[in-house]
C-alpha cells in the first residue's frame, strides 16, 4: 500500500516518543538524512494522530521507555491497530524479552536499542521501508532464544493433555521402550499400547516417536 499519496514524494514518517528534546533531535537527523520527509511527532499516539491530521504515515517509529514496558498494551497495540499496515520500529532503552515478544506478535519489523547509533537506525528505517525485518546481533540472538522457550512451553502444554496412562506410554516410548515391554512393563496388551500411541500422536499433533522425544523429556513416563 502507497501511504505517500496526500503528501505528494515526501516520506512521512509518525514519531512517539515522551521526551520532547529527543523528538527534536530525531526530526533533524531524519531532514538530514532523507531530505524530502514529513516528520509528524507527539509524546503518545493521541497527539500523533492530531499532527498527522488525517494523514497515514510511511512508516511509525515508536520509543519505549522502561516506564512505558509495564503499559506497552495501552500504547503499541492501540497505534498497530490505528496503522495496521504501516510498517513499524521500535527503539527500546532496555533489552526486555516481554516488550520483543509482544512487538513480534503486533507485526513490528523493526527493533532497535536507544543507544543505537544514527546510522544503525538509518539502516533499520531502510530496511524495514521494504519490508524487511531488522535487530542487531544481540536482540536477533535474545529473540531466537526466546522463540525457543516459547516453542517448548507450547509443547509442555501440549503433553499437559495427556491423561496419565497416555502420560507413561509418552514417557517410555521417548525413550526408546519398544510398544511390546511397554504392554509388558504397564500390564496391559499390545492393542491397548497401540490405542494410546495412537491418541499421543493425535494430542501432540506429531507423526513419529523422533518428533515425540522432542516434546516429552525422557524419563517422565512412570509405570503407574
Amino acid at each position: 500500500m502507497n501511504h505517500q499519496q496526500s503528501t505528494g514524494n515526501k516520506l512521512t514518517i509518525g514519531l512517539i516518543d515522551t521526551f520532547p528534546i529527543y523528538r527534536i533531535g530525531l526530526t533533524v537527523a531524519f531532514r538530514e538524512k532523507f531530505g524530502a520527509v514529513l516528520v509528524s511527532s507527539g509524546g503518545d499516539l493521541d497527539e500523533l494522530v492530531e499532527k498527522l491530521d488525517g494523514a497515514v504515515p510511511d512508516l511509525l517509529v515508536m520509543v519505549i521507555t522502561a516506564e512505558q514496558t509495564q503499559r506497552l498494551d495501552q500504547t503499541l497495540v492501540p497505534a498497530r491497530l490505528r496503522f495496521p499496515e504501516v510498517p513499524a520500529v521500535v527503539c527500546f532503552n532496555t533489552v526486555n524479552e516481554t516488550v520483543m515478544l509482544k512487538c513480534l506478535r503486533a507485526g513490528v519489523l523493526g527493533y532497535l536499542l536507544n543507544e543505537s547509533s544514527v546510522d544503525e537506525l538509518f539502516a533499520c528505517i531502510e530496511s524495514v521501508l521494504k519490508r524487511r525485518r531488522y535487530m542487531n546481533d544481540l536482540m536477533g540472538t535474545l529473540l531466537f532464544d526466546l522463540l525457543v522457550d516459547e516453542r517448548r512451553l507450547s509443547k509442555v502444554e501440549k503433553v499437559s493433555t495427556l491423561n496419565s496412562r497416555e502420560f507413561a506410554v509418552a514417557g517410555l516410548l521417548s525413550k526408546g521402550v519398544k510398544p511390546s515391554t511397554i504392554a509388558r512393563t504397564l500390564g496391559i496388551s499390545p492393542s491397548s499400547v497401540s490405542f494410546l500411541k495412537k491418541n499421543i500422536f493425535q494430542k501432540l499433533r506429531i507423526q513419529n516417536v523422533r518428533e515425540l522425544g522432542q516434546v516429552v523429556e525422557p524419563g517422565i513416563g512412570q509405570t503407574l
